[in-house]
């Protein structure tokens, strides 16, 4: 009888760890979503020259796709957010799937 509490008290224990991580997990990915999108937001106020200017001192072709990823995944999300997700429409129209997953991905 003994054993058999032991055992239902590891599984318990089990699935709260199982739980605690999971929680954990999903709250980083969340803050490493919002970082990511406000530093994006934050780019699009710059003026196009700084933005080049910033590109070309980038060492790497990675760093600078880095800097077009985060411009690019701010507009996704500046069109759901404040257009209504208006460039779905034009997914649409001009046969662009991708465009249009990640504007659905954003909430359009």
């Amino acid at each position: 009888m003994g054993g058999d509490l032991r055992v239902r008290s590891g599984v318990a224990e089990n699935q709260t760890r199982q739980g605690f991580w999971s929680c954990i997990i999903t709250t980083c990915s969340q803050t490493i979503y919002d970082i990511t999108n406000t530093l994006g937001m934050l780019l699009l106020h710059l003026a196009n020259e700084l933005l080049l200017c910033t590109s070309d001192n980038l060492e790497s072709e990675r760093d600078i796709n880095g800097l077009y990823c985060l411009q690019n995944d701010s507009l996704y999300s500046h069109n759901v957010k404040n257009s209504g997700g208006a460039a779905l429409l034009w997914a649409e129209e001009h046969g662009q799937e991708v465009t249009a997953q990640r504007l659905l991905g954003e909430g359009s």
